[in-house]
């Protein structure tokens, strides 16, 4: 298994567009080989911006690379 993360920094006045983009995206992933999920979630709130993580999980790490390129 390998999983890859990333962190978003979002103003609050954008957070329900952001979600909503994420939501509504049009994503092809189901169809990549190695892919196994993909899962957003939503952090900590401060006064300047709410963080979210994205993290995908692959079945090795050759297959997210080969998603890469």
């Amino acid at each position: 298994m390998y999983l890859t993360m990333n962190r978003f920094k979002v103003v609050p006045a954008e957070a329900q567009a952001f979600e909503g983009m994420w939501r509504g995206r049009d994503s092809h992933l189901k169809q990549v080989p190695g892919f196994v999920s993909f899962a957003m979630m939503k952090g900590p709130e401060r006064a300047d911006h709410i963080l979210y993580a994205s993290h995908t999980v692959w079945k090795d790490q050759a297959s997210f690379k080969a998603w890469t390129t």
